[in-house]
């Protein structure tokens, strides 16, 4: 099930704690989208991180040297989030558009 651009942002905007995933064997596009994101929500205050299912290429590791690992629970699962997160509570945002 997608969602609108609207209703991504309505939630990025109401949720502090965000998980952003990657697909599976990560390229530096999915690799650059979700970093990006990251530091986008982390500049308007937001506490995130990103998840890659597979090892990052090393040659993608400036994408995200200088972002600090924070442990936390996030906020939300969407409801089209993979089964391996079905049971968790986590803003999932998979970005590959």
């Amino acid at each position: 099930m997608k969602i609108s651009v609207k209703e991504c942002a309505d939630i990025l905007r109401e949720k502090d704690n965000i998980l952003i995933l990657t697909h599976a064997n990560p390229d530096g596009d999915t690799l650059g989208s979700g970093f990006a994101l990251c530091r986008a929500l982390m500049k308007i205050g937001k506490i995130c991180a990103v998840i890659n299912a597979d090892d990052i290429p090393k040659k993608y590791n400036y994408l995200f040297d200088d972002i600090v690992e924070i442990k936390f629970k996030p906020d939300y699962v969407g409801r089209n989030r993979p089964r391996f997160w079905q049971k968790c509570h986590r803003c999932c945002i998979m970005p590959h558009f």
